[in-house]
């Protein structure tokens, strides 16, 4: 499902976001909480990413922190990259994946973006 997310997100694909996502998402970063209500929040929400020179994101790494039958913490790693394959940035990340009416999906994510 992480695979997907970053599919999704890097194709800007509203229909593909809104099956990897259970809803009301929460992004927490350094400086913001924001609230994604729908796939049309989070790609506006990547799209304004695109200003700034972003391109593609990338994992690094993943790793199962904590696991129950209806939720699965997750720490990572992803990188941000240009068009051109050069760098932008290294984020860690805590991603809580939610089963949710039957539905896998991303409830909340935390990074210090």
């Amino acid at each position: 499902m992480l695979d997907d997310y970053f599919a999704a997100v890097n194709a800007m694909d509203a229909g593909a976001l809104e099956m990897v996502f259970n809803h009301s998402n929460v992004h927490i970063s350094s400086v913001r909480r924001r609230i994604l209500d729908n796939a049309t929040d989070v790609v506006a929400y990547f799209a304004a990413a695109l200003v700034a020179g972003w391109h593609h994101s990338e994992w690094d790494q993943r790793t199962v922190i904590h696991a129950s039958p209806g939720k699965v913490h997750v720490a990572g790693c992803f990188k941000r990259f240009r068009a051109d394959a050069s760098l932008i940035s290294t984020h860690d990340v805590l991603i809580i994946v939610t089963c949710e009416n039957g539905h896998w999906g991303i409830k909340m994510r935390s990074n210090f973006l």
